[in-house]
């Protein structure tokens, strides 16, 4: 069955079978009309399904991520990259360096960092590559 419709063989098209003598096309082309109508409730219900889908999703992942929030004048570390490690220390390098003391919220998620002595990073850092520093 595709599209509503049974197939037919090529062979039954010139020898008339009964089951395609007593094919109902009336009956055929109303079923087809129905479904076409119908086409657009199945549209929706999957939509509604979707979307209540993802939510849950989302609900499941916001509900084990904490976000990291820092305010100005915290001490925080700032993760290492791999492009500024040292070579000679090989995977037993130090990951972080600092601490550094948040001067400024850029925008939720970024921050301005300052060294102990003053002296202000050039760039803006994200959340995700800082720690909290403990004294």
């Amino acid at each position: 069955m595709a599209f509503g419709m049974e197939a037919v063989a090529p062979v039954e098209i010139g020898l008339k079978s009964p089951r395609v003598e007593l094919a109902a096309m009336e009956h055929n082309d109303e079923a087809l009309s129905l479904n076409l109508d119908l086409l657009d409730e199945k549209h929706e219900q999957v939509l509604k399904r979707t979307e209540d889908y993802q939510r849950k999703i989302v609900k499941y992942y916001n509900r084990k991520v904490k976000p990291k929030c820092y305010v100005s004048g915290d001490l925080v570390l700032k993760k290492l990259l791999s492009v500024r490690k040292n070579p000679a220390h090989g995977k037993l390098g130090p990951n972080w360096e600092g601490p550094y003391i948040v001067t400024r919220i850029v925008r939720p998620g970024n921050y301005e960092l300052q060294t102990e002595e003053g002296k202000i990073l050039p760039h803006t850092w994200k959340a995700k590559h800082l720690k909290r520093f403990y004294q």
